[in-house]
């Protein structure tokens, strides 16, 4: 009987559960990855399934070790190398794309790039002078809230037709200012580039050579609006 003791230490050791984690390689990720090295606890790090992590130390740094991966403080798309662009203030949501000019809400206020309720309805905007809205070409366009990280910013107003800087000639009011074709018309008060002048010719007329022959058509761009 005394030759088969020895055996049974290793029955036991047989039995005994095995350790999750390495001594020394830091902590194993949720699941029991014991090759798995994840100080940040952010599922990338040598060994581990999500694959290796750039910075092992930071949560919010992973996957991508180019050196572009997005740094997004505050949650709402934006921060260095993100998609969405730079932020201006990687502790505020409702501050980021525009770095020349921070964007400062009051409660409530419906304005692109400030907060919104996730699910209310698109609003009517218009970034042009109020008292061209509804004249000539120009109309007001939509807002839309958008979800950037989990959170409601108002996105920027699109569909909207403002004013044009020069009228053109095409019986359009082009700078919504209620008047057409102003200082754009040929000299018969239209926009046909062939203006006839009555009584050059014989009977009916005949059209200038030039459009800036006499009273030719001078049809064009009125450059200062």
């Amino acid at each position: 009987m005394a030759r088969y003791l020895p055996v049974l230490p290793c029955l036991f050791l047989l039995a005994c559960p095995q350790s999750e984690s390495i001594p020394g390689t830091g902590n194993p990720t949720p699941g029991g990855d014991e090759q798995c090295i994840d100080h940040d606890r952010d599922g990338y790090g040598p060994g581990c399934a999500a694959g290796p992590d750039c910075d092992n130390n930071d949560g919010r740094v992973n996957s991508d070790c180019s050196g572009s991966e997005c740094v997004d403080g505050d949650g709402d798309g934006f921060g260095e190398n993100c998609q969405a662009g730079p932020d201006c203030d990687d502790a505020d949501p409702a501050k980021h794309d525009d770095c020349g000019s921070v964007q400062n809400c009051n409660p409530g206020e419906i304005a692109t790039n400030c907060p919104c309720n996730l699910g209310a309805p698109p609003v009517s905007c218009w970034d042009g002078p109020p008292e061209a809205l509804n004249v000539g070409i120009c109309t007001s366009g939509s807002m839309s809230c958008l979800d950037i990280g989990g959170r409601g910013v108002w996105g920027r107003c699109e569909g909207q037709q403002l004013p044009q800087a020069n009228e053109r000639c095409n019986e359009l009011d082009d700078n919504c200012d209620g008047r057409v074709d102003e200082g754009v018309q040929s000299a018969c008060g239209n926009c046909n580039p062939h203006c006839y002048a009555g009584g050059a010719g014989p009977e009916n007329g005949e059209p200038f050579e030039e459009p800036n022959e006499g009273n030719g058509s001078g049809v064009g761009l009125d450059e200062d609006g």
